[in-house]
């Protein structure tokens, strides 16, 4: 079985895609580096096939993985969740005036949406700064804390959830195109903070 780490050849002995996999995790590991993409045999492996013995366990002809920087990985990871912020401003307004123009089935498709970026926006935050060894708790945005920022969201998302289940359809226009863009702000000028950290 051949094994490659970045562009390189490893003379590691391993009896499994499995145990090859472990084995340059840990030598990456050593460099100061994480594994961030995997191939064997040509296929593209993620978490489905990682998760499963019979693929760990099996014989392959080649297995290829790739390293990086844990701060770069985590700057690219903060990067793409401004980038899902900004789709999810846009999503939060365009459900905002399809509510207003009794689109009720259209505007739900698109809170559901947000609600997943959201959810997304919040893990990479959370696993990113574990990952650089960040302590939110003592991060200062502005004039506030990142978690009275994080708290905030957790209310909006509330206030949403309340209004969807009441079907009050006109307050929850107000709360998307009203509120919903100073929390985007702020988790702007968090994730703002946190990249300009890593840049240190």
């Amino acid at each position: 079985m051949q094994i490659w780490l970045d562009t390189e050849p490893c003379d590691l002995q391993a009896d499994s895609v499995g145990t090859a996999i472990a084995a340059c995790a840990s030598l990456a590991e050593e460099r100061g580096r994480m594994i961030v993409e995997i191939e064997v045999d040509g296929e593209s492996w993620g978490q489905q096939q990682l998760e499963q013995p019979e693929c760990l366990g099996r014989v392959a002809g080649e297995v290829r993985l790739t390293s990086a920087e844990p701060r770069d990985l985590v700057q690219q990871t903060f990067t793409d969740a401004v980038a899902a912020l900004e789709e999810a401003e846009t999503m939060q307004t365009r459900a905002a005036e399809k509510i207003q123009a009794d689109q009720q089935a259209e505007a739900m498709e698109e809170i559901r949406e947000v609600c997943g970026i959201w959810l997304a926006v919040q893990q990479a935050v959370q696993q990113g700064t574990e990952l650089i060894d960040v302590d939110l708790n003592e991060l200062k945005v502005n004039d506030t804390t990142a978690p009275a920022i994080i708290e905030q969201l957790r209310k909006q998302l509330m206030i949403i959830r309340e209004q969807l289940e009441a079907q009050d359809h006109l307050a929850l226009a107000d709360t998307l195109l009203y509120d919903c863009p100073a929390v985007i702000q702020n988790w702007r000028d968090m994730l703002d903070s946190l990249q300009r950290g890593l840049d240190r």
